[in-house]
């Protein structure tokens, strides 16, 4: 079975409407996906959820989130799904875990069903970066029960973990550092534990409003796999376009 493990609050991400940004995130996945597949999503308010017109909200195993714990975690509870207990993963399950600021624009299965072996860890390639930090928080891919020490080391210590990247100038705003952490859990183990991205290409990066900054990810693009931004921007199984 695979897992595909969401967070949901508030009412918008990134300047979209969150409710509609989850309906046109899930859709091609219960239109598309050639698999086995159970949606969870950690949410402060669960939603009516439908697909060709027909209801499929009970498809969908919603796990409250408490005020407390957005208060303590905000979008860092999708560390909560490394812990195959928090879902019901079955020893050969497979988990997904992704942001829902993302469009896709072609079948995500190629995506959602890429291979993984025994102790890694598959992502998307954070061509954009600006550091040496490979990950992107975007998609984690994994068997079920194989990370749940970044679950138990997070836990152990969340106030401290969470502000670590922020006070160490690696990220901008207090909240933000999710995916810095758990790369630095995977390669504390490595080489028992490691790291695989996806080919580039599918997954493109956009900025609507901002010319320069879109300039930018063409040139960085370029510099990371060789290849012409333009060729890939509409052939991407999936983008994130940014309007802020």
């Amino acid at each position: 079975m695979l897992n595909i493990c969401l967070v949901k609050y508030g009412t918008h991400v990134q300047g979209f409407e969150i409710n509609k940004l989850i309906q046109e995130f899930l859709t091609p996945i219960y239109e598309q996906l050639d698999t086995d597949f159970k949606v969870h999503i950690a949410t402060d308010e669960p939603f009516e959820f439908f697909v060709d017109d027909e209801r499929a909200t009970d498809t969908i195993n919603f796990i409250q989130l408490s005020k407390q714990e957005l208060k303590d975690h905000e979008h860092w509870s999708k560390i909560f799904f490394f812990n195959p207990q928090y879902i019901n993963a079955k020893q050969d399950d497979t988990t997904v875990i992704m942001d829902i600021d993302m469009q896709w624009q072609k079948d995500p299965t190629p995506v959602l069903t890429y291979p993984v072996e025994l102790g890694q860890m598959v992502s998307m390639d954070r061509w954009w970066k600006d550091n040496d930090m490979p990950l992107s928080g975007n998609l984690y891919r994994f068997n079920s029960h194989d990370f749940k020490f970044i679950y138990d080391n997070y836990m152990e210590d969340f106030k401290k973990h969470r502000k670590y990247y922020y006070d160490k100038g690696i990220v901008a705003y207090p909240n933000e550092g999710e995916q810095y952490f758990v790369h630095d859990q995977i390669k504390d183990k490595t080489p028992w534990f490691n790291l695989k991205l996806q080919p580039a290409e599918w997954c493109m990066k956009m900025h609507v409003e901002d010319e320069k900054r879109q300039k930018l990810y063409e040139t960085r693009f370029k510099k990371v796999t060789g290849k012409d931004y333009h060729d890939h921007i509409f052939e991407a199984t999936w983008t994130y376009k940014a309007n802020k």
